[in-house]
This record gives C-alpha cells, sequence and structure tokens, in this order.
C-alpha cells in the first residue's frame, strides 16, 4: 500500500485525470470523515494538496484548470455528445432501454451518422445504466446500490462494537465502503459500478 498509494497518484497527475482526482479525493473525504483526527488529517490534507499543486507542471495544471473554464476541451465536449446520445436513448426507449451492455453497439447502429459511426461507452454510470437498462433497471440498480451501502455500515458497526480481534475485517468493510463511494463518484465520468 505504501508503494501503491504514490505510484497512483503519480500516474494520476502525469495523465492529468480529471475523473481520477475527483474520485481520489473523494475517498480521501470519506477516509478523513471516519478518521478519529479529522482536524489533523484535514490540516495535513489541505497542504498536501496546495503543495503538490504548486509542484505540479505547467502542463498538468492547465488540464485540471479546464475544469472551471466555460469552453470545453476536446475530451469534454466530446464526452457531453456522448451523453446527449445516452439521453436520446432514454427518451426513445424510458421504460427497459436499449439493453445491459449494448450502449456502444446501440449508439453505433441507430444512434451515429452513416459516415461517423461512433461505438463508443457513456462513460457514465447515470447515463450508462439509465439508456441500458431504463427506469425499471435503474430502480432495481440504485436500490441494490443503497441496500449494500447501509448493510455495509451495519456489519461496519457491529465489527467495530463486537469483540476485539475483527480488526482486520473493520478494515476490510471500510475499504469496501470507501471503494464504493468512489465508483459513485467517479461514476459521473466513468460506469466502472456498473462493470
Amino acid at each position: 500500500a505504501m508503494l501503491a498509494a504514490p505510484v497512483c497518484a503519480v500516474a494520476m497527475l502525469l495523465t492529468g485525470s480529471r475523473a481520477s482526482l475527483l474520485a481520489c479525493l473523494t475517498g480521501l473525504l470519506v477516509l478523513w470523515w471516519r478518521s478519529r483526527r479529522r482536524l489533523l488529517w484535514g490540516a495535513l490534507g489541505v497542504v498536501a494538496c496546495v503543495i503538490g499543486f504548486v509542484l505540479l507542471p505547467s502542463q498538468y495544471k492547465t488540464r485540471y484548470e479546464t475544469t472551471t473554464h466555460k469552453s470545453l476541451d476536446a475530451s469534454s465536449a466530446y464526452r457531453i455528445k456522448t451523453w446527449l446520445t445516452g439521453v436520446e436513448m432514454m427518451i426513445d426507449r424510458p421504460v427497459f432501454g436499449v439493453g445491459a451492455g449494448c450502449f456502444g453497439a446501440a449508439r453505433g447502429m441507430s444512434y451515429s451518422s452513416s459516415g461517423h459511426r461512433s461505438f463508443i461507452e457513456s462513460h457514465s454510470l447515470y447515463i450508462q445504466v439509465l439508456s441500458e437498462l431504463g427506469i425499471v433497471g435503474a430502480c432495481s440498480f440504485f436500490t441494490f446500490a443503497a441496500r449494500f451501502l447501509k448493510h455495509n455500515r451495519q456489519t461496519l458497526s457491529r465489527l467495530l462494537t463486537g469483540p476485539s480481534g475483527w480488526q482486520w475485517e473493520a478494515v476490510l468493510v471500510q475499504g469496501i465502503h470507501v471503494g464504493f463511494m468512489v465508483l459513485f463518484v467517479s461514476g459521473i465520468f466513468g460506469h466502472n459500478l456498473f462493470r
């Protein structure tokens, strides 16, 4: 973990992935919220973020700064175009969607111009679920996810208040909870939770 965390942080910063940065910050916020020393970890986190951003090369700063600009870069513009295609799918098939795992195929066959067929996925959990599964499937999916989070919290509470000796399991359950929250937030720009 001590080796993997810095390697992941460097990879995230060098690729300029805004979605990864958002997901990482979400995970850190959830861990911070659950920590006993919030003030200390919060102060250290703010200092680390400021130092990290100051030391970041200018080309990467520019990419991260595009999140606050009104004009979109090519990546963001194409992502929004793909999301609008997903909205079209939702409008056309609101109840059951185009089928699980069929976003790319439906886009390429029915929602692309004949001159430029695109089979790219939605890159959004929320667009993907609604367009592929429709209202019925989306209700099932998000109900399952909510129940999972509820049971995860209950399990963690039992492990922490129960007899000692369950520390490893408590850390594991907390890690699953943090990972799930990260996937929910990164679901704005990716669909890994749906996979």
